[in-house]
């Protein structure tokens, strides 16, 4: 696993110094398969044949809103630093987190340009993964995000209800 979170932050060194490759890239977030069939010409070989637009999509985002954070994080932890910024961006995130497999690159391309304004990193090798497991049966993707993105929502409530113990 670490030595494909090698190759993937490689690849992004790579895309970021290639004009042409990174505009392809930047056009598969459209959701438009013409961009995706054009940019599988620089998909790397250790990307499974079942992930590649996926892929494609994430790196895509990656051309739009170049901060990798290397933590290691998924999306909604991410998506915590608004939050704690006082940004109302509740409904945005469960707008995210309730999207079908087809839906998923466009509200989360939609809510990156929040995380570009703030100059927010984020871990595309995780969104990566993270995007080849969006449509399990068990929304354990999604589950995550939700975790990280509440989690001291939670956490106060319990320290609240210890507190009145």
């Amino acid at each position: 696993m670490q030595e494909e979170r090698e190759k993937f932050e490689k690849f992004l060194v790579r895309m970021e110094n290639d004009k042409r490759m990174k505009q392809t890239f930047k056009n598969c977030v459209s959701g438009q398969s013409f961009f995706i069939h054009k940019a599988l010409l620089y998909v790397p070989g250790w990307v499974s044949q079942y992930n590649k637009e996926e892929f494609c999509c994430v790196i895509g985002m990656f051309a739009l809103h170049p901060i990798h954070s290397k933590k290691y994080v998924n999306f909604g932890h991410s998506s915590q630093y608004l939050r704690l910024r006082g940004e109302s961006i509740d409904k945005r995130f469960e707008k995210i987190l309730t999207a079908k497999d087809s839906e998923k690159t466009f509200v989360v391309k939609n809510f990156l340009s929040l995380l570009k304004k703030d100059r927010t990193g984020i871990d595309y090798y995780q969104l990566f993964k993270d995007f080849c497991h969006w449509d399990h049966p068990d929304h354990f993707v999604q589950d995550k995000w939700a975790e990280k993105f509440w989690k001291l929502d939670t956490e106060k409530l319990l320290k609240e209800s210890v507190d009145e113990n």
